[in-house]
């Protein structure tokens, strides 16, 4: 498995001659903005028998390898650069190595193979996103073989492992809702590749050669709302499904906004790539990283917003995703997050029946990567300033009618 240890430019690489990637045979992407419902969704999807998942999101590691803005798409690369990035072996490894299928109840259920293979995963994790800790792999393996039995589920058993290595603060930046009240400032260090809330990785095994050509794989990541052409090319042997999630812009907006003001969703240190410096009235004033780290897409455009208001710049990152999708011309499943919650299997059954999956009976919703406890119309919270920039915005409100979000309905929107 490729290391984490330090950032990888495929820069002077040895071409890709074969990767197990040109053998997955079906891809089922979610596009969707940030703060859409994605990750509720995903979880949802991926217990469908038939399907396996990325374990982490791809944005991890286009962060990884690609420099600076890690959204390759064709306004950014030309196609010389974008035959580059698709013949990078390191790239293609790291994705194929966290390939897996579904979760199994404790670490004890994996075989002794399986459970080699979730410790490197587990350690190129916590690489990512603690790259600059001092990690032994040696010391990694005794704690998992000590701790082989512990029939704890995936978020307690990792906890115990990761106390070992990390204070009450570091623990903050996970994604446990038991730990939810915990209160940290700023990012977790000056470098990492995965964005907080990291998640507890769950017990699942590596994906079969048999899966790959027969089952299907689903991506979820905001940043593929700009690179769907290039996932494509990534899976050339693939058929590929694209569902379109979306979310009311008053609830997105105030979603995002809640990430912003977060202690997690720190992104991409604008300051340290590009050499800019942020001036966003409504976050600046949370720190002095404020000035440096985005958060969220570093959708295209940004620098154009970088002395905007917070609420300006939540609506450009929901307007630039959707309108990227909506123009892209793709074989689209529409899904509305609102009608999701409303009936979540309902919403799973016309899936199912669209994309021919085998019938599964779904569990309980995850609360995931929530900033707070949902509950509806949140967004009300701050409902001035966001509907005064929605209903200002001719643009916006185009978008959001080609949703399906009557903008004369607004104030009754979940």
């Amino acid at each position: 498995m490729a290391s984490f240890a330090a950032k990888i430019v495929c820069i002077g690489f040895e071409v890709a001659t074969v990767s197990r990637l040109d053998e997955v045979k079906k891809v089922l992407v979610i596009l969707a903005a940030p703060r859409s419902g994605s990750s509720v969704v995903y979880h949802a999807v991926t217990q469908v028998r038939n399907l396996y998942s990325l374990q982490g999101e791809s944005t991890l590691f286009f962060k990884k390898h690609f420099p600076k803005d890690s959204v390759p798409q064709d306004e950014r690369l030309s196609a010389d650069q974008r035959d580059h990035f698709l013949q990078c072996v390191e790239f293609k490894d790291d994705l194929a190595d966290f390939l897996v299928s579904h979760p199994v109840k404790d670490f004890a259920s994996l075989s002794l193979q399986e459970q080699r293979n979730h410790v490197k995963r587990f350690y190129g994790r916590l690489q990512a996103q603690w790259p600059l800790k001092n990690w032994s792999r040696s010391r990694i393996n005794e704690l998992f073989e000590r701790n082989q039995m512990d029939p704890s589920g995936h978020i307690a058993f990792h906890k115990n492992i990761l106390k070992v290595y990390l204070n009450e603060k570091e623990l903050c930046y996970y994604d446990d809702l038991k730990v939810r009240s915990c209160f940290v400032q700023g990012p977790p260090s000056e470098v990492f590749f995965e964005e907080p809330l990291f998640v507890y990785q769950p017990f699942a095994p590596s994906v079969s050669r048999d899966q790959l050509s027969r089952d299907t794989l689903v991506l979820k990541s905001s940043g593929n709302s700009y690179r769907w052409d290039f996932l494509t090319k990534l899976f050339p042997h693939a058929e590929f499904q694209w569902v379109h999630l979306t979310r009311n812009p008053l609830a997105s907006m105030n979603g995002l906004m809640d990430g912003w003001l977060h202690q997690g969703f720190f992104s991409y240190n604008v300051f340290r790539d590009h050499g800019v410096e942020l001036d966003i009235k409504g976050y600046k004033e949370q720190g002095p990283w404020a000035s440096h780290w985005w958060n969220f897409d570093l959708t295209p455009g940004w620098k154009d917003w970088i002395h905007w208001s917070l609420e300006k710049v939540v609506l450009e990152q929901w307007k630039r995703s959707n309108l990227s999708v909506l123009n892209s011309s793709l074989p689209l499943y529409p899904i509305k997050f609102e009608e999701f919650l409303k009936s979540p299997k309902a919403v799973l059954n016309s899936l199912s029946q669209e994309f021919k999956w085998e019938a599964t009976t779904f569990g309980l919703l995850p609360i995931v990567q929530s900033t707070s406890s949902p509950f509806s119309q949140r967004w009300k919270m701050r409902e001035p300033c966001l509907s005064e920039v929605f209903l200002s915005d001719t643009e916006a409100i185009e978008i959001a009618e080609r949703l399906g979000y009557n903008s004369k309905q607004w104030e009754s929107w979940p």
